[in-house]
């Protein structure tokens, strides 16, 4: 798989081990693959700046929730999604990821709180 010497980077194993785990070859529906590992929500977040956020972030009893800008074009969406499930499944990320430079406000803005 990868050229000798060098090492593959964690993400990068990651995310091929994720594809193996779930038997998927590209192209894959990734909302589907999100939907495996999160509750997904798409949502108008009438904030600048703000594609998505993962809460509940590997919080023991509870499902990570995935919410998406419905107010960004379809392609930043696409990505959005794979960078929040990035968040998911690499192992290092725990809480919820929200920028600190947003208030408790916000994070209720963007959940519905």
């Amino acid at each position: 798989m990868g050229v000798v010497g060098r090492s593959i980077p964690l993400p990068v194993k990651l995310a091929r081990r994720l594809l193996e785990y779930h038997k998927l070859t590209v192209p894959f529906n990734l909302e589907e693959l999100v939907k495996k590992h999160a509750t997904l929500v798409y949502k108008t977040i009438p904030m600048t700046g703000i594609d998505g956020v993962t809460i509940n972030l590997k919080v023991p009893g509870k499902v990570p929730k995935v919410v998406v800008n419905s107010n960004m074009p379809k392609t930043r969406q696409k990505f959005t999604l794979a960078h929040e499930l990035g968040h998911i499944i690499i192992p290092s990320h725990t809480g919820t990821i929200v920028d600190e430079i947003y208030t408790q406000d916000a994070l209720n803005i963007v959940t519905g709180k």
